[in-house]
């Protein structure tokens, strides 16, 4: 695995900690949370998205972290 890719899984999961909430989800190795954060994702992987809106638009890319209100 990456430095890249653990990077991002660290701060995922340390995300998910600090904000004390089970509301963190997973899928195709994508992790977000908040409302619409990836929500127009496709086919795009390993991505991470934390904040209300955050990678609203992508739809293709992988291995990208954002972070929004």
């Amino acid at each position: 695995m990456s430095n890249n890719k653990q990077t991002a899984i660290y701060f995922a999961l340390a995300s998910a900690f600090a904000l004390g909430s089970s509301q963190v989800q997973a899928s195709n190795g994508n992790t977000f949370y908040g409302h619409s954060a990836l929500a127009s994702v496709t086919t795009g992987d390993t991505n991470s998205a934390f904040g209300d809106n955050s990678m609203l638009s992508t739809t293709t890319r992988s291995s990208n972290t954002a972070s929004g209100a």
